[in-house]
C-alpha cells in the first residue's frame, strides 16, 4: 500500500522551516545613506585655507528618517595646523554610500590626515567629542536574532583605513563604551565586513540596550586617500542559503521521494 504522504509532509515541513528560518531573520537599517549630506574642512572655500585650517571639528547634522535614531551626523576632524582639505559626504561622491577623502600629503606639523565620523544619537547636533550617549533611548540593534554589525568597504589608500566603532550604552549609570576595529585593505573593490557583537571590547554595552553609535574612519599610518562605506546594518552573520543550495536540497528531496515509492512500490507488489 502507497504510504508515501507522511514522507512527502515531512519533506514540505523541512523546507517550509528552512524558508522560514531565512524570513525570520530581519537585518535592520543602520542608514541606508541615501538623504544627501556634504561637509567640507575648512568649511569655507577655499579648500586650502592657512588662516582657519585646523580649526578642530567641523559637523554637519541632518534629518535621516529611515535611519538610526532618525537623525545623522558628519563629523570631519582635521589636525591642529594642517593646510590641507577634507571632504565628506553622503549619496554625492558614490549612490547609497558614505565617502570620505583627505589628500596624501603631510601637513606643516609632519601630521597629514583628518579623520571623519558617521554620528548616530538622535541629534542633529553631535560632534565626537559631545556624543548623546543615551540619545536612541534603547534601541534594540538585537532585534530578530542580529548578532552583530554588517557594512561594505573600500579604499584607495595605499595602506588601508581602519574603521572603529564605538557603541554606547542607554542606562541611567552609563557603562564604558564598547569598541571594535575593522583594517580594510587597499583595494577598489567593496569588499563585505562582519563585526560580532561579542567582539566589541573596552565596556558592557548591551547591544539590545544602544544609546548611541559613532563609525569613526582613519587612514592607516596617516596616509590620505579615499575611503567608502555602505551598507550599513544590523544583521546575523548566519549566511541565507544560495539559490544553488536550494535547488541541491530540492534536488535530493525529489531523489528521497522517488526512491520511497519505488520501495512501496516493491512491498506492494
Amino acid at each position: 500500500m502507497f504510504r508515501q504522504p507522511r514522507f512527502f509532509l515531512s519533506l514540505i515541513t523541512a523546507f517550509s522551516l528552512l524558508l522560514g528560518a531565512e524570513q525570520a531573520r530581519a537585518a535592520l537599517i543602520i542608514d541606508p545613506l541615501v538623504i544627501q549630506q556634504v561637509g567640507n574642512f575648512p568649511a569655507v572655500f577655499p579648500r586650502v585655507d592657512l588662516v582657519n585650517a585646523g580649526a578642530g571639528t567641523v559637523s554637519e547634522g541632518t534629518a535621516n528618517p529611515s535611519g538610526l535614531g532618525n537623525t545623522r551626523n558628519v563629523s570631519i576632524t582635521s589636525p591642529i595646523g594642517s593646510k590641507y582639505f577634507a571632504t565628506a559626504d553622503v549619496n554625492l561622491s558614490d549612490p547609497t554610500s558614505f565617502t570620505f577623502t583627505t589628500p596624501n600629503s603631510p601637513g606643516p606639523t609632519g601630521t597629514n590626515t583628518a579623520t571623519a565620523d558617521l554620528i548616530y544619537d538622535g541629534s542633529t547636533t553631535a560632534t565626537p567629542s559631545t556624543i548623546n550617549p543615551i540619545g536612541l533611548a534603547a534601541f534594540n540593534a538585537t532585534s530578530g536574532g542580529n548578532n552583530g554589525i554588517g557594512f561594505t568597504a573600500s579604499t584607495s589608500s595605499s595602506f588601508g583605513m581602519d574603521i572603529t566603532i564605538t557603541a554606547y550604552q542607554s542606562t541611567i549609570n552609563l557603562q564604558a563604551p564598547q569598541t571594535a576595529t575593522i583594517h580594510v585593505p587597499s583595494g577598489s573593490s567593496p569588499t563585505p565586513f562582519f563585526v560580532l557583537f561579542s567582539s566589541f571590547t573596552g565596556g558592557g554595552t548591551d547591544f539590545s540596550n544602544l544609546g548611541a553609535l559613532d563609525i569613526h574612519f582613519a587612514f592607516t599610518n596617516n596616509v590620505g586617500g579615499t575611503g567608502q562605506i555602505s551598507a550599513l546594518k544590523f544583521d546575523t552573520n548566519i549566511p541565507a542559503p544560495e539559490p544553488a543550495s536550494l535547488a541541491l536540497f530540492g534536488t535530493a528531496g525529489l531523489c528521497l521521494a522517488g526512491f520511497g515509492y519505488r520501495r512501496s512500490r516493491r512491498q506492494t507488489s
